[in-house]
């Protein structure tokens, strides 16, 4: 049976994770596994952010289906979940102790990637960069709930503004964050109790995006996402060392 205190910590940080989000555009998954893992089990982090995760990504879609273009999306959206399942079955070999300062290093290296080569970075939109960066964005998904980096390099090849990319962006975020979910049932990485934390994730997750987007105009963006940069960054370095 899960403990009060646990609910109120994953309700508390997915909460400030998606205020974030609705801010800065970015936040929540990434805020969510720095800081889920200094106390909970690491496959019900992963199974807590990505069903969240998965439903949030529906709500965004809700009324823009007929923007998606399937053949757009085919590509990443084969390769992100080919590489996934790939990635869960890693997931089986390694400890959590292992894992932990595997995330430690993603962690440092997404500040380092957003904070200063993120807006530096293009490619161009071909097929190879699509099962590239669709690919790599799976492995990343499954091993760290972490889908986006990639798939907003190859989407915004095409696409400068973010308006336009969104839909496809968050279309293969949610399928292979789905094929994730499915994955972790069939593999029996999905612990004991962990609905309930979904709950109460998925309920702040969408508490937290009501302040976020009313204080959206009035917030200094730029600073927001540098102390986000510095925390995830921070945390990361005290998952590697200690």
């Amino acid at each position: 049976m899960t403990d009060l205190m646990t609910v109120l910590l994953v309700f508390i940080i997915t909460l400030v994770a998606s205020f974030a989000q609705a801010i800065g555009g970015f936040g929540y998954v990434i805020i969510s596994m720095a800081l889920l893992p200094l106390f909970l089990p690491v496959h019900q982090c992963l199974v807590i952010s990505q069903v969240s995760g998965v439903l949030m990504s529906v709500w965004m879609l809700w009324g823009k289906f007929r923007k998606l273009d399937l053949r757009y999306i085919a590509l990443p959206t084969i390769a992100a979940s080919a590489s996934a399942v790939a990635g869960l079955w890693f997931l089986k070999a390694i400890t959590d102790s292992v894992y932990l300062r595997l995330l430690g290093v993603v962690l440092i290296l997404l500040a380092l990637w957003m904070w200063k080569l993120s807006a530096r970075f293009r490619i161009r939109a071909t097929p190879l960069s699509a099962v590239l960066c669709g690919g790599f964005s799976g492995l990343l998904c499954s091993l760290f709930s972490v889908a986006t980096p990639s798939l907003i390099l190859y989407y915004s090849a095409n696409m400068e503004e973010k308006d336009d990319y969104m839909v496809p962006l968050q279309a293969t975020i949610g399928i292979q964050g789905l094929i994730c979910i499915l994955g972790r049932m069939g593999l029996g990485q999905w612990p004991e109790g962990s609905w309930g934390l979904v709950a109460v994730a998925t309920l702040g997750g969408f508490l937290g995006k009501i302040p976020g987007s009313m204080i959206y105009d009035r917030m200094n963006v730029d600073l927001l996402k540098k102390v986000i940069y510095l925390f995830v960054g921070a945390l990361g370095l005290y998952m590697l060392i200690k």
